[in-house]
């Protein structure tokens, strides 16, 4: 295979198309008339909530604070249109444009994904970006999304089909190392509907630096390190915070493992980023193990975060350690800004159900904490039966969320969410 070949294949994989990082055989060349350089997708998204005993369907329910009403009703549908060409010589560009209505919906809260600065009416430029493609390295500069896979603290997710943030900056992806893909992120500036936030302090931006390898049978190593060289939260105070991220993943038949190591730590711990000044560093580690018994998958995973000073994402929203990203955990920040430890342990479940699959999840958080109003510990649920027929995936689910402090008060949280695509 030639090596202008394999790059187009990887660099499309993996940060172009922002998923799959093994390779793929690309496909034949699309007719001149062709229309497959676009892409998109129409939908609806529908999600209501209520806390302890309220109406799981009504807008007058209280937020889990005496006297406090939240928004608990999300409504939209949803269009998203990108397109994604080479012009000439390894030079091409990328473009998505998403738009939402709540199309009148009585009591609609919010818009399908809270999007900053929009209302239940809005649109935005998700994605516009340049390419280039030359020998065995690809450069991808302007807005775009960053998949998870390769960036574990800052990454792009997708709500009723639209992106729920991009970044603004450059990739650069490099395949001369047999087996290896390196890659660079800058990010200056974080995306969300109508805002625009900067990363890092004084505009200077977030810079990544990472890699996958897959020398070993069956095995995919990835491997990035972050640095913020401006967090000042005080005049005239410059600190600057890095953080690294490993992942080991492999495959033994129908069975998989998983282990992740991340930390985080600064030259103080008086930023953004951070709990306290005591300027500990934040580790955190998870294992994972899943499994495939022909009509049944399951997935057990365990992870741990300490007491450190450092909140674990050093960029922005959670980490992709499982005790950092679910729902259910949130924030660990304890009273009065201190940091404490926690522990958590989800379990995974899925089975084929006539024209779709029947799955479910169970989760438990222990928090390390001794103020009253701190939680003590937090108890995840969720069901959902998702399918496809005619062209449009559908997804129904119930959550659940059961929270206890030390105080002994428990609240808990009811949501149902349903969700519809169709994808061309």
């Amino acid at each position: 295979m030639k090596k202008g070949l394999l790059l187009s294949i990887v660099a499309s994989t993996v940060i172009f198309a922002g998923g799959d990082i093994a390779p793929v055989e690309p496909a034949a060349a699309a007719p001149a008339a062709d229309c497959s350089d676009f892409y998109g997708s129409v939908g609806a998204y529908y999600q209501s909530q209520a806390w302890d005993t309220g109406d799981i369907f009504s807008t007058d329910t209280f937020s889990g604070t005496a006297g406090v009403k939240a928004p608990v009703t999300n409504f939209s549908v949803t269009a998203v249109v990108g397109v994604e060409k080479t012009l000439f010589s390894g030079i091409g560009f990328g473009a998505e444009v998403a738009g939402w209505s709540s199309l009148g919906w009585p009591d609609v809260t919010n818009n399908v994904t809270n999007r900053a600065g929009t209302s239940t009416e809005g649109g935005e430029l998700s994605q516009l970006y340049l390419t280039a493609s030359f020998g065995n390295t690809a450069i991808k500069i302007g807005r775009f999304a960053l998949p998870v896979a390769l960036s574990p603290y800052a990454w792009s997710d997708r709500t009723g089909g639209v992106l729920d943030v991009t970044y603004e900056g450059a990739l650069v992806a490099n395949t001369d190392l047999a087996d290896t893909t390196i890659y660079g992120v800058y990010a200056k500036n974080m995306t969300n509907g109508t805002t625009r936030t900067a990363l890092g302090a004084d505009d200077i931006g977030v810079f990544a630096l990472g890699f996958v390898n897959k020398s070993i049978a069956n095995t995919t190593v990835t491997a990035v390190g972050y640095y913020v060289p401006d967090a000042t939260i005080i005049a005239g105070t410059d600190q600057a915070v890095y953080s690294g991220f490993l992942t080991v993943a492999s495959k033994f038949g129908d069975y998989g493992v998983k282990a992740m190591v991340a930390a985080v730590g600064g030259d103080s711990a008086n930023s953004i980023y951070s709990f306290n000044a005591l300027g500990d560093t934040t580790f955190g580690v998870e294992g994972e193990i899943s499994g495939n018994f022909g009509m049944f998958d399951a997935k057990l995973a365990a992870s741990y975060v300490n007491d450190g000073s450092f909140k674990l994402n050093p960029v922005t929203g959670y980490s992709a350690l499982a005790t950092d990203k679910a729902e259910a955990f949130e924030v660990y920040v304890g009273a009065g800004g201190v940091s404490h430890a926690v522990t958590g342990v989800t379990l995974d479940l899925g089975v084929k159900a006539g024209p779709g699959k029947l799955y479910g999840s169970l989760g438990y958080w222990d928090f390390d904490t001794t103020a009253a109003a701190d939680r003590d510990n937090t108890v995840g649920a969720r069901v959902g039966y998702k399918f496809k027929v005619a062209g449009i995936s559908t997804k129904v689910e119930y959550r659940y969320r059961d929270r206890t402090d030390n105080a002994g008060v428990e609240t808990e949280r009811h949501r149902v969410r349903i969700e519809a695509q169709y994808k061309f």
